[in-house]
């Protein structure tokens, strides 16, 4: 159950969102419906501050099992005798987590969010099928920007300095991360 989102291709997890935003008969709004009978269907993505929040939703909710199971398998990597001999010298609970493991992970965590950046960054199936890029201009993310110049308005060049542009936005926010987790451990 937790790689289902994974799994799924990113045009039906746009359309399960979709359905699941439905104003009238989607899933929020029938447990909205449940909990507070009479009020107006909440049209999330509808809504010019909301909508971006509803494909947020579902890009998280899309992309999580792929950063749980990286964390995860970092954290089963850490070697049993150092976190034996922590727990000898005190360190239980909350200071074992800060001072032990997640120093141990930092550099998977740091590369889970260069990754997570990226997609994030490459944003398209998601906003096509639930949105449209709108409404409005709302929800037009980059990679929405280069389609909808390069093929629908066929400008070509248009669309190749907009790509050329985020690539250089999407290297200068992810090479912090990427110097600190190299600093951390050199």
């Amino acid at each position: 159950m937790l790689l289902l989102p994974l799994a799924l291709p990113p045009v039906v997890v746009g359309v399960l969102w979709r359905l699941i935003f439905t104003p009238n008969g989607g899933l929020l709004d029938t447990i909205r419906r449940m909990i507070a009978p009479g009020t107006e269907p909440l049209a999330i993505l509808s809504d010019p501050v909301l909508a971006i929040v509803g494909i947020a939703v579902a890009d998280i909710w899309e992309w999580t099992p792929l950063i749980t199971i990286l964390v995860f398998a970092a954290l089963i990597g850490i070697d049993r005798e150092v976190m034996e001999a922590a727990s000898l010298d005190g360190a239980h609970g909350l200071r074992l987590l800060r001072e032990i493991a997640v120093p141990a992970v930092a550099g998977t965590i740091a590369a889970a969010f260069v990754i997570r950046l990226v997609l994030a960054f490459k944003l398209f199936d998601l906003v096509d099928v639930m949105t449209k890029g709108g409404p409005g201009e709302a929800t037009t993310v980059p990679a929405w920007l280069v389609w909808k110049a390069a093929i629908e308005q066929f400008d070509v060049g248009r669309g190749a300095a907009i790509t050329l542009l985020l690539a250089v936005v999407v290297t200068l926010i992810t090479l912090p991360p990427i110097l600190i987790a190299r600093r951390s451990h050199g």
